[in-house]
């Protein structure tokens, strides 16, 4: 058994240096070729991989008094779930409520 932790420990070491050595010989190689610099330099002009709208730029609902944020086609969610069972099955469904005048209970007013 303590022949086993031996070997282990002797290769643990030995992998560690290997690994060292050949991280130094890297370096070297980015460092005499002048690549690091140029990746130091363009470091802050890589392209951003985020995808949609930007932070901070939501919309509201396009739908008149509705003032939700947006999550598609200028929709929020409910609208669009509208908008999309009316597609799907060629049903207009419930219309969509316009804006009405709310009194001060809470209740629209009767026109």
């Amino acid at each position: 058994m303590a022949k086993t932790a031996n070997i282990q420990n002797v290769l643990d070491s030995f992998l560690a240096r290997i690994g060292d050595q050949v991280a130094r010989g890297v370096k070297e190689g980015f460092e005499s070729s002048g690549l690091l610099k140029e990746l130091k330099k363009t470091r802050g002009n890589a392209p951003s991989s985020q995808r949609g709208r930007k932070k901070g730029a939501a919309k509201d609902c396009s739908i008149f008094g509705c003032g939700k944020p947006a999550r598609a086609r200028g929709l929020c969610v409910g609208h669009y779930q509208k908008a999309r069972y009316a597609e799907k099955t060629g049903k207009p469904g419930k219309p969509i409520k316009k804006a009405t005048k709310v009194a001060k209970r809470g209740r629209p007013k009767k026109a």
